[in-house]
Formats: C-alpha cells, structure tokens, sequence
C-alpha cells in the first residue's frame, strides 16, 4: 500500500509555492498558473483575497448603477435620492462600505433597517451610521445593479445578472486549478424570490426552494460551483448558458 502522505505531483505543486524567486519556463517566461501564484503572493488578509475576485466586478457594478441612476432620475423617479437634484456617482471604494454594511447586516439582525442609524443608546456600538448616512445607503440600494439599462436583454431571464455569472466563471478558473477527478453534480442556492420564473422545488435537497445549478466538483478539494457551472432555467432549453 502507498503511504505517501501526497502525490508527487502535489510535492511539486507544494516546491513552487515554496519558491521565493521568479518562476520562469524554458522560454523565459511565466506560465499561466505561475503568473497566478505570483500573483497571490501579496496577498495578506481576506479582505484582499476578497478583492482580488470582485475587482473588475465592482468597477462594472459601478457603471451600470451609475447608469441606472442617472436614467430613473432623468424620468423624474426617485429624485429623493439626488443632492441638488442631481446623483452623486458611486465609486468603487464607497461601494466596499455599502458591501460591508450589507454583510453586517446579515450577521447582527435588527427589526428594522432605521435602528441600524439610531441614536438610542441601545445601539450605540452599531458603526453603520459611521460608515455611510442612511440616505446615501438607501439611495444605492435602490438603483444597485449588475447591468446597465441599455444592456438588459429581456429575451434573457438572467440578464441582469449575465456579467456576474461569467466574471465568477471567469476568475475561478484563472485563479483556481482542479484536480484531475472532477465530476457534474446538482446544487441548490436558496432564494425567496416569488418572480424569477426560475426558482425550483427539489424535495430531497437541504434546500428546497431556490435555484437550482448543474456544477462541476472537484472530488480532492470538494471546490464547486463557481469554477464551472450554468444556471438551470426551467425545461426550455438554456439557450444563454
């Protein structure tokens, strides 16, 4: 029986991450998966991993909110959100604070969205409001959006969120590489969303209801969905995936 505690190709794998020096193939230049572990060597804390996924993501964001804006409040829509009657672009770096304040959201729940700006004592220790005003949040997540009002292909269910399902695809495999053992395997991602013409119903699944996914797993690591993957849209034929 082997007892080898990794493969010797894994041994290989495990010298070029150990390497301090520039990596180069016999050409003289960097591979693919070289550039990428180059790449990742200065890299330090979550929050720049977490960056080095959603960079070009949140650059598009950006755009097509700013685009959103401008067009509802040219039609005379939510011009509660303008200063001076104008929309004050979103940048990247204010869009990290709107993550952040949604992600904190998500992990201390409170009854309302208002108690998360109060002044009462009992959430004085909440950082929201020194974060971004209430306004200013509400204001992004009015007119948030992945694609831009002139991009929408009403021919396609997911339209709206086309760029974030290719830029995850996209990234994942220039940035992760698989095992040789990969197998199709079904997933479900929760969702409430009553109107997506897309949301399933699986019985035997930890989740039910949400929307349901063919994946392809890698069997060493157990990394899904996001290196490959497509959207299962009803029993049409998924002609955008």
């Amino acid at each position: 029986m082997d007892t080898d505690l990794i493969s010797s190709d894994e041994e290989d794998y495990l010298d070029l991450l150990l390497q301090d020096g520039d990596i180069v193939d016999d050409t003289g230049s960097y591979t693919t998966e070289q550039k990428v572990l180059k790449q990742l060597q200065g890299l330090k804390s979550p929050a720049d991993f977490f960056k080095l996924f959603v960079q070009e993501l949140l650059t598009q964001i950006c755009i097509a909110t700013n685009n959103q804006a401008r067009t509802l409040i040219s039609a005379g829509m939510c011009t509660s959100y303008t200063s001076n009657g104008a929309w004050e672009l979103l940048t990247v770096n204010e869009l990290l604070r709107f993550l952040g304040i949604v992600i904190y959201m998500s992990v201390v729940k409170l009854s309302t969205v208002d108690k998360y700006w109060s002044s009462d004592v009992l959430y004085k220790s909440c950082p929201v409001r020194d974060v971004m005003s209430k306004k200013r949040f509400l204001a992004i997540l009015s007119f948030i959006q992945v694609t831009s009002p002139a991009e929408v292909d009403k021919g396609d269910k997911l339209t709206r969120m086309r760029y974030l399902l290719d830029h995850v695809k996209e990234i994942s495999q220039r940035l992760y590489f698989p095992h040789k053992d990969i197998s199709v395997d079904e997933r479900m991602v929760a969702s409430k969303h009553k109107y997506s013409g897309i949301r399933q119903f699986i019985k035997d699944k930890p989740i039910r209801f949400g929307i349901k996914l063919w994946v392809l797993a890698c069997s060493v690591t157990g990394y899904t969905c996001t290196w490959n993957f497509f959207v299962y849209l009803g029993k049409k034929e998924n002609k955008h995936s």
